[in-house]
Formats: structure tokens, sequence, C-alpha cells
């Protein structure tokens, strides 16, 4: 019996869990690269839309890596250079988990390579933490 009320009070604490950081509405189409989804959204206007912390819908493809989702967001009108509530951007996100394409694409619409999040750092700080070498290139050649 315990070891029951042990296992459902585990199975209902990841269900909060799950609930409360998986993405959902306009945040999982871009996440989830769901073009056809995301439209509708964009149609009326929430293409900058913010979840509670602040993301983009375009944060949420540069975060999942979602090139088309990313491209297709820049096309209409994102704003790339916007911030979460912790100062990220999408350029940072891309960055962070090496995403180059991402990043190309976010450069080629005028991405900045100068804003620094909360903690003082920029897009290039977290490549070159984690030696993504193709994207600190393409941060160096970029001087915007």
């Amino acid at each position: 019996m315990v070891k029951t009320i042990h296992y459902g009070l585990i199975f209902t604490v990841t269900l909060l869990f799950v609930s409360c950081v998986a993405p959902s509405g306009i945040f999982k189409y871009a996440s989830d690269g769901d073009i056809a989804g995301i439209q509708p959204y964009i149609e009326k206007g929430e293409i900058d839309k913010e979840d509670k912390g602040g993301m983009t819908p375009l944060m949420y493809a540069a975060y999942y890596g979602n090139a088309p989702m990313a491209k297709y967001l820049c096309e209409n009108g994102a704003g790339v250079n916007k911030q979460d509530k912790k100062g990220w951007t999408s350029l940072m996100y891309a960055a962070y988990y090496n995403f180059p394409e991402v990043v190309e694409i976010l450069l080629r619409y005028g991405a900045s390579t100068t804003l620094v999040n909360s903690k003082g750092k920029k897009a290039i700080d977290y490549a070159k933490k984690f030696k993504h070498l193709e994207i600190i290139t393409m941060l160096e050649s970029s001087s915007k």
C-alpha cells in the first residue's frame, strides 16, 4: 500500500512538473517546427508573444534548433533581438546549444552579437565556453 502511494505521488509530481515546463500553444508549434499550426497565431499578430519567462516563439525555435521555423518567423517579422526576462536572445540560445544553421539565419535577419544577458554574457561567450567552433567563426565575422 505504501509503495503504491509512493509511486502515485511520484507520478503526480512528474505530471505536474511536465505540465509546467512543457511548451504549449504557439510555443509548442515553434519548438516542434509546425508551421501550419503556428500560422493562425502569426495572422493574429502574436509573432512575438511571450511566455511567463519572456521567451518568444523565435526563442523556442532557437532553443530547440528548429531552423525552418526560425527562418519562417524571421521572414514574418519576429523580433530577432528581443530578450527574455533573463536577457537571453534567440542568438544566445542557438549559440549555447550549438545550432549553427539557426545562428546563420538569425544573423542574416539582423541579430545583434553585442547584446548581453543578466549575467553579462554575449552569444559568443557561450559558443566559446562550449567550443562551438563553427558558431564562434560566424559570430566573430559578424559585427552587429
